[in-house]
């Protein structure tokens, strides 16, 4: 994954993650409503909260679509109806780019090394050995 697409994902993620938070609001002020009897509240949040599950499910549905991750993030999405599978996807998604990242800065690194001659031999050769 290059570093543009990195931060594409990175920028997705964070749009995921706003509205992830933003559904577990909503899903808090539902279920308080609703077992206060507070009908006229349930009856305004539960479509915003359906509505923001469904743009939450397209959000990640297009990231697959998009191919920057695979088509277990959305099923997981829906499979938990929502907040739960969001934050496991961008927490597994945000740990293999970093562990990508270190890997490839260490074979950037390696392949430095393999460039460089060792210190030893640059020592014999100043030598004139």
């Amino acid at each position: 994954m290059t570093g543009q697409q990195q931060e594409r994902t990175r920028r997705r993620l964070r749009l995921i993650r706003w509205a992830t938070i933003l559904d577990l609001i909503l899903l808090v002020v539902l279920v308080s409503a609703s077992l206060g009897g507070k009908r006229e509240i349930v009856r305004l949040v539960g479509p915003l909260h359906g509505i923001n599950f469904l743009l939450l499910l397209a959000m990640v549905g297009t990231g697959t679509i998009d191919g920057l991750w695979g088509w277990w993030f959305p099923l997981v999405v829906l499979l938990t109806t929502g907040s739960p599978g969001a934050l496991l996807g961008e927490w597994i998604i945000g740990r293999r780019m970093m562990v990508q990242q270190v890997t490839s800065h260490d074979d950037a690194a390696s392949e430095r090394d393999e460039d460089d001659p060792p210190l030893s031999e640059t020592r014999e050769d100043h030598l004139g050995k």
